[in-house]
């Protein structure tokens, strides 16, 4: 076996790293830039940018550059077509002293956003995919994983301990002691299942991260041959079932969850739709809380508690229907290109119409990721982006399964799993956000790895190398 060399064990530190951090929104703070503009940066971020820094200096140093594992063409056109954009997008041909003053927030968030794609796109992925070539790597990774999905899930627990697990009995009571106390607005900051998202700010990205991480716990449960990790694996999922809030986000897991199980065997697909069907008959009579929140959230089009008849629609709709709008909109810059990167959030508000926005809507983070995409960086940007998914897609189904099982047997069902959410994921919410990009390029790094795609170009075998035998 060919050792790894100085780049690949830089890239392997700081993968595990990466993991242990960045998947939260917590470890993060603003940057002092400004009243207006103060952006967040998380320590996962930081980490990317000091680890790819280290990585190319190593391997320049050193002559590994050349047996590196590069980006997938695939990437390289989403961050490609994401520059074409911003050119289009804003007037370069002035003078710069001009557009700064004239156009100087469209400038800044283009800069912000561009810096971010290619910090999401190429750095983040070089570094997972060349720290994870080696099955104790990739292994080791996968331990992260876990171990930090298992925090996730307790931090989720505690979260909806304090805000959703109360049965009718104990709402009526608080309702009629707040009642007494005068203090008519306090059902909702008791009662709130928004709130139940872990250390992932809220309940759909708290639901993105479970889509993208527990498909892959599961199958690595469904062929772990010790008997504690499954239970331990099992525990981890059913917490987070209970404490997935967002209708759409555990519809889709069991979604995910069912391709798993189909990619295994025809019994584990059996027991798993068993399983599905039991918990959609058994959640109702045994938490009702949970039942109400995810009613509202998947059910119901207009806002908790607007009369029917009005105009109140969910801010979801409301979002979804201002992208469309935008990306069809004739007078738009390009059709190919869109509004150019960064430019987004400055041109929507103008797409929203009639359609009110109730104040203080707890629907934040339920854009569509690909309507989004469309109406930032055009008809290219989507397509570039729609075929890394199907890129990784393929990488993940077509799985070598000799290099699966010296990583873990499980590894090839979970990431088909894992694929399905991220790709699912993304129609109902943004998964290339702060807290869950590092679990999304993970799960790339993983699929390339496991399909021989990680190597260099002139000698794939040695991507994912055995292990010394004893």
């Amino acid at each position: 076996m060919r050792r790894a060399n100085g780049s690949d064990i830089v890239a392997r530190l700081f993968a595990i790293a990466l993991i242990v951090v960045g998947c939260n929104q917590v470890l993060s703070w603003q940057l002092p830039l400004g009243a207006r503009e103060r952006p967040y940066l998380a320590w996962a971020d930081v980490v990317v940018v000091l680890g790819f820094v280290v990585w190319l200096l190593v391997g320049l140093i050193r002559r590994d550059l050349r047996r590196a594992a590069k980006p997938p063409a695939a990437l390289w056109a989403v961050v490609a077509v994401a520059a074409l954009s911003i050119f289009h997008g804003l007037d370069f041909m002035r003078p710069l002293g001009e557009l700064l003053e004239t156009d100087k927030r469209a400038v800044v968030n283009s800069a912000k956003e561009s810096f971010q794609i290619a910090l999401y796109f190429i750095a983040a992925y070089v570094l997972l995919v060349n720290g994870l070539r080696q099955p104790r790597a990739a292994r080791l990774a996968l331990y992260a994983l876990v171990a930090v999905t298992a925090c996730n899930v307790l931090a989720g627990l505690y979260t909806y301990v304090q805000r959703v697990a109360l049965w009718p009995d104990d709402i009526e009571r608080l309702q009629r002691w707040l009642a007494y106390h005068g203090q008519t607005e306090g059902m909702q900051a008791a009662i709130d299942p928004f709130s139940v998202g872990s250390v992932l700010g809220n309940r759909y990205v708290y639901g993105g991260f479970l889509v993208i991480a527990l498909p892959l716990l599961f199958g690595i449960a469904l062929r772990e041959r010790r008997r504690w990790v499954q239970v331990a694996l099992g525990v981890i999922m059913a917490i987070g079932v209970v404490t997935c809030l967002s209708g759409w986000h555990l519809l889709l897991l069991l979604a995910a969850c069912v391709i798993v199980a189909s990619r295994h065997s025809r019994a584990a697909l059996f027991a798993t739709a068993l399983c599905g069907t039991m918990a959609l008959w058994l959640v109702p009579a045994l938490l009702p809380s949970n039942a109400r929140a995810i009613a509202e959230d998947v059910v119901l089009y207009r806002e908790t508690g607007v009369e029917p008849g009005t105009q109140d629609i969910k801010q979801r709709w409301i979002k979804w229907a201002a992208s469309a709008d935008m990306m069809a909109d004739p007078s738009a810059p390009s059709f190919l290109l869109g509004v150019g990167v960064g430019s987004y959030q400055e041109r929507v508000g103008a797409f929203y119409g009639l359609a009110p926005q109730r104040e203080n809507s707890r629907q934040p983070d339920t854009e569509n990721r690909y309507l989004v995409t469309a109406s930032s960086t055009g008809f290219l940007g989507l397509c570039a982006l729609v075929g890394a998914l199907m890129y990784f897609m393929r990488c993940a189904f077509g799985a070598d399964n000799g290099i699966c099982s010296r990583i873990h047997p499980g590894l090839a069902a979970g990431l088909c799993g894992s694929l399905v959410g991220i790709v699912g994921a993304n129609l109902i919410g943004d998964t290339f956000v702060r807290g869950l990009y590092v679990p999304v390029f993970l799960v790339f790094a993983l699929a390339a790895v496991a399909a021989r795609d990680a190597g260099h170009a002139a000698d794939k075998t040695d991507s994912v190398e055995p292990e010394a035998s004893s």
